[in-house]
């Protein structure tokens, strides 16, 4: 149980094997002694209280080994910090709630999605959940790593979920955050002057509910399609045939999946009628993946040179920008009332509850495994998405597009992106060597717009304007975009966090407010935070340095 290397995974090692032997143990009572239930009972009530502490080993150390002195009848320790002697209970809310199952799809083919081969050639949240997902698919060895604390688990529903939150990025938190829960009462123009690239959880909601619901329609059709082949080539085969019994197989696997899909489905419709709920599981969800990320190094006292290389960490990003989307779980967290007694945010999944019934079961079984690579991949894409929507709403278009041209100029490496196609602002006049403001704000108004599923048509816009044919060099890819688009979402952040605190000394020195001048500096560029060098109440401030394959769902 001890909070650093080994010990701590032996700890881990240790309750899991305690957990599996009352679950074995509970399984032999109700198989060889049925009638013995109140011993079944109690068994089932040790494995909930193993599992209970071994949630907390790494959070809580203290307050988890008190449960287990408790079950041996031992006397507690009180915690250094706090006085609570065991962890808290987790919520009565129950997240993962099954609405009525919906019939079975209609045979109305939905939109057909753009495919692309080449799994590398895709964003890098995006090729994380998909590997996820098939380490439990293909590998059963994989699931042993669940066992030893190895990975995060996922269900089928959140796996979904977080592929949507993925690609569109969170709702942006104001102090307006009631108008995004309750879509009755939202005011566009109080999120901001870009108001127009606000997302609500209604919205997400809806989102989540159309890429179920395409999720189920082709597991249902695989399913029907496979049981016509079935049918047509081993109607008269006896059931003893290997190549039978091998087609059975992977139609019961059909059937499952289509099974779990339809469930999925059912849980999207509940969270779109219910934008609280969604928003609360999507808060926890990025929690728990920050949890077990591993931590963000921190830039203070580092030196200029170290500075640069880190932000050229996280592909890009920066970690920045990263710490930014945990302050930003913390207020949606503190405002839905999701933290616990310390103030930390909840990050429950569907893994944290025991289920009671089969068809819960079957909805918290697990599909897909995170490791910690998988999820500082997914949590590094949320942020970029994030964080740039935040930037479009508090700036009209013309602003945002001053920020970037400062942006880049003050904290972006020319050579930094060395994807750049060469006809990158060759065709446009507001653009240099190194940057062009046409073709940057159109990624990022598109990432926004579409989120990265949907940003093959900007892509194909690109390559249709050059002429370009397919399998070009010159054709930009999803990673390329989103190498592009975490180097502009860092610079973006360094300049508005420069910004910040450059208002922050004129406030506090009583100066006002600055003001572009007619023709010159407009809002949102450095220029229009400094006064003339012949102003005697002029600030010398130090600017930071220059920052120097999919597999889709729905396919």
């Amino acid at each position: 149980f001890n909070n650093s290397g080994k010990r701590r995974q032996l700890g881990r090692r240790l309750m899991n094997t305690a957990i599996n032997e009352a679950k074995n143990r509970a399984q032999d009572l109700e198989a060889n002694n049925p009638s013995d239930v109140a011993a079944s009972k109690d068994m089932k009530r040790v494995c909930d209280h193993c599992s209970f502490a071994n949630r907390y080993v790494q959070t809580l150390p203290v307050q988890a080994k008190n449960v287990v002195r408790a079950m041996l009848g031992l006397p507690f320790v009180t915690p250094k910090a706090g006085t609570n002697l065991f962890p808290p209970v987790r919520p009565t809310l129950n997240i993962e709630s099954v609405p009525p199952i919906p019939a079975a799809a209609s045979k109305s083919k939905p939109k057909k999605q753009r495919q692309r081969k080449n799994r590398e050639k895709g964003a890098s949240g995006d090729i994380a959940i998909s590997t996820a997902m098939a380490a439990v698919s293909n590998d059963e060895s994989a699931k042993s790593k669940a066992l030893e604390g190895a990975c995060v688990q996922l269900s089928a529903p959140e796996t979904l979920l977080l592929t949507v939150v993925c690609s569109q990025g969170l709702p942006i938190w104001t102090e307006h955050w009631h108008d995004l829960i309750d879509s009755t009462q939202l005011i566009p123009e109080k999120q901001g002057p870009g108001f127009q690239n606000a997302i609500s959880w209604s919205g997400m909601g809806q989102v989540f509910e159309a890429a179920a619901s395409v999720w189920h329609h082709t597991a249902y059709h695989k399913l029907e399609s496979n049981n016509t082949s079935f049918i047509e080539h081993f109607s008269n085969v006896a059931d003893t045939d290997a190549v039978k019994q091998n087609a059975r197989k992977k139609l019961e696997l059909l059937k499952q999946d289509e099974s779990r899909k339809r469930l999925s489905l059912a849980v999207a419709g509940d969270y779109k009628n219910n934008p609280e709920k969604l928003a609360k599981k999507c808060v926890m969800l990025l929690e728990s993946l920050r949890n077990y990320m591993g931590p963000v190094e921190s830039l203070v006292g580092k030196s200029v040179s170290r500075i640069t290389k880190l932000n050229k960490t996280e592909n890009g990003l920066g970690p920045f920008v990263l710490e930014w989307l945990t302050n930003e779980i913390r207020r949606w967290a503190e405002s839905l009332k999701l933290v616990d007694a310390m103030g930390k945010p909840l990050s429950y999944t569907a893994a944290d509850f025991t289920p009671d019934d089969p068809t819960g079961t079957e909805l918290h079984a697990i599909a897909a495994l995170m490791d910690r690579k998988a999820c500082r991949a997914v949590f590094s894409q949320v942020a970029q998405q994030s964080r740039v929507r935040e930037v479009f709403l508090k700036n009209s278009e013309t602003g945002v597009k001053f920020l970037l041209r400062n942006a880049i100029q003050d904290f972006a490496d020319p050579d930094e992106w060395t994807y750049k196609p060469s006809w990158w602002g060759n065709t446009v006049a507001d653009s240099s060597d190194n940057y062009s403001v046409t073709h940057d704000f159109a990624v990022l108004d598109s990432l926004l717009e579409y989120g990265y599923s949907g940003i093959e048509e900007t892509l194909a816009n690109f390559k249709e304007q050059q002429g370009l044919e397919a399998g070009a060099k010159e054709v930009l890819a999803r990673s390329d975009i989103q190498l592009r688009a975490n180097q502009l979402a860092r610079a973006l952040h360094i300049l508005d966090r420069t910004q910040r605190a450059i208002l922050e000394v004129r406030e506090r020195a009583g100066l006002p407010k600055p003001a572009a001048a007619a023709g010159l500096a407009q809002p949102g560029s450095m220029q229009a935070y400094f006064v003339s060098k012949t102003d005697a109440t002029a600030i010398d401030i130090e600017v930071p340095v220059a920052g120097n394959h999919i597999v889709d769902l729905t396919s």
